[in-house]
């Protein structure tokens, strides 16, 4: 079965039973200098498996339940991958796959990795290599953004350049046709200049930067201004295109 996010006693248990395809028991044999960290009586025994270990006598209860961290310290099964440091070292998560650990060293459930919320302080399960979290998200994006943005830069500039370069007619509707067309280049044009620059900025100036300093980038002048030359390049070719298609029907 599937354990990657089971945690705690149930996941010991399961893991141990061999019932987990993803999750190998993360258990060692205690030895006869086990724990030796901890302060509870210890009597030596032999394992089912007739190797030396040791058993606890806490309160008149005999018990075997323990894991060995890294720093020799001991506790229960059930501290084990419940995404609490317990033994002080990491060691009793780190053996775990069912967790994402911070880059502050806390840990959290895997299923909160990449899910785009920051629920890391350093916002580490957000901004990874996992997650790749950018401005223009996605290969063909990033692609299509250059792509459109250099092509209609450089077929409306071509186009307002023509389009002024010939004489003005002095028919009233071939005057508003013209201007019409110049509007609508002139509103492709300040699209293709949004989509070169949000691609130069995320490609070359913010890169993988954009995830941790997002709310910077969001709030900052240069996202406005983007934000202001794309509505008003599309608004304009909109309307201007709208507004000759009824000309064009009622002439």
């Amino acid at each position: 079965m599937n354990c990657a996010y089971l945690y705690g006693q149930i996941l010991i248990y399961l893991a141990c039973s061999e019932r987990c395809l993803d999750i190998a028991c993360p258990l060692r044999p205690l030895r006869p200098d086990s724990c030796s960290r901890n302060s509870f009586a210890r009597i030596m025994s032999l394992s089912g498996r007739g190797y030396p270990t040791i058993v606890s006598v806490v309160q008149g209860i005999y018990r075997n339940d323990y894991f060995e961290c890294g720093n020799l310290k001991c506790i229960s099964y059930r501290k084990v991958c419940d995404l609490v440091d317990d033994c002080g070292d990491n060691s009793d998560e780190l053996i775990c796959s069912n967790n994402f650990q911070c880059g502050g060293g806390n840990f959290i459930y895997k299923s909160k990795k990449c899910d785009g919320f920051y629920d890391c302080d350093d916002r580490s399960d957000e901004c990874n290599l996992d997650c790749g979290r950018s401005i223009i998200s996605g290969l063909c994006l990033k692609i299509s953004a250059w792509a459109l943005g250099v092509l209609s830069i450089t077929f409306n500039v071509v186009t307002l350049c023509r389009l002024l370069s010939t004489s003005f007619s002095i028919t009233s509707f071939a005057f508003i046709n013209k201007v019409f067309r110049l509007a609508i280049s002139f509103g492709d044009l300040l699209v293709g200049i949004y989509l070169l620059m949000i691609s130069v900025f995320d490609s070359v100036v913010i890169g993988e930067k954009y995830c941790k300093n997002s709310l910077s980038w969001l709030s900052s002048n240069y996202c406005a201004f983007l934000g202001i030359l794309s509505t008003f390049g599309s608004n304009i070719s909109l309307y201007s295109m709208a507004l000759l298609s009824i000309l064009r029907v009622f002439h």
